[in-house]
C-alpha cells in the first residue's frame, strides 16, 4: 500500500499542484520541497533530493494516522543551484518528464521508485503531529530538528481498510486524468 500512497501522492503533488486528496472521512496531505538526503548517515553518499512528505487525516478526529516521508535523488551533494533548477525542471516538465521522474527506480535492489531512509532536515514543521503508534528506535530514518540534535524516528502507522479503498479509486481516477491530459498534450 505504502507503493501507492507513495504513487497518488507524487501524481497530485507533482503533476496535478495539489497540497491534499480528499478520501471521504480522511484526506491525504503533501509537502514537497528540496532537502538534503544522508543515506544511512553516511555523510560519504550525500545527495540533494526531492521529498514528499504525506500524511493521512481522520477528518473526523484531525488526527493524523499515518505519516511517510518519500525521496527522489536528483544530484550527488548538497542542494546547490543545480539541484534546484533540475527541481524547478521536474515540476514544470512536460507531464511526460513528470512521469518518467515519479516511476524512476530509486531503490534498485528493491526496485522502489522512492527511498525512505536517510536523515530528514527541515521537516519538523511536518512531522509534528506524528501518530502515537509510531516510536523512536535506532534505525535508519532520521529527524534533526533546529537545534541539530538527531533524533531516530520510525514512519508509517495505521491505514484503515476503507482508507485503502478510497486509495485505489483515486489511483485509478488520476491514471485516468494523466491520460487525458496527455491526449490533450499530443493534440496542441
Amino acid at each position: 500500500m505504502k507503493e501507492k500512497i507513495y504513487y497518488l501522492a507524487a501524481i497530485e503533488s507533482i503533476i496535478n499542484k495539489k497540497d491534499k486528496t480528499d478520501l471521504g472521512n480522511y484526506q491525504l496531505e503533501y509537502l514537497l520541497k528540496l532537502s538534503t538526503h544522508t543515506p544511512f548517515f553516511n555523510e560519504e553518499n550525500i545527495s540533494s533530493a526531492l521529498v514528499l512528505g504525506v500524511k493521512l487525516r481522520n477528518k473526523t478526529t484531525n488526527q493524523v494516522e499515518w505519516i511517510n516521508l518519500f525521496y527522489k535523488i536528483l544530484e550527488k551533494n548538497i542542494v546547490t543551484e543545480n539541484s534546484k533548477k533540475i527541481f524547478c525542471r521536474i515540476l514544470n516538465g512536460s507531464i511526460y518528464e513528470q512521469i518518467n521522474f515519479i516511476l524512476k527506480d530509486e531503490n534498485v535492489i528493491l526496485e522502489h521508485p522512492y527511498l525512505t531512509s536517510g536523515i530528514i532536515c527541515d521537516f519538523d514543521e511536518f512531522l509534528e503531529e506524528m501518530p502515537q503508534q509510531i516510536f523512536h528506535a535506532d534505525g535508519f530514518n532520521g529527524l534533526i530538528n533546529n537545534n541539530s540534535s538527531f533524533a531516530s524516528i520510525k514512519l508509517g502507522g495505521f491505514i484503515p481498510n476503507e482508507v485503502k479503498e478510497q486509495i485505489l479509486l483515486e489511483l485509478k481516477r488520476t491514471n485516468e486524468d494523466i491520460k487525458e491530459k496527455s491526449k490533450i498534450k499530443i493534440l496542441k
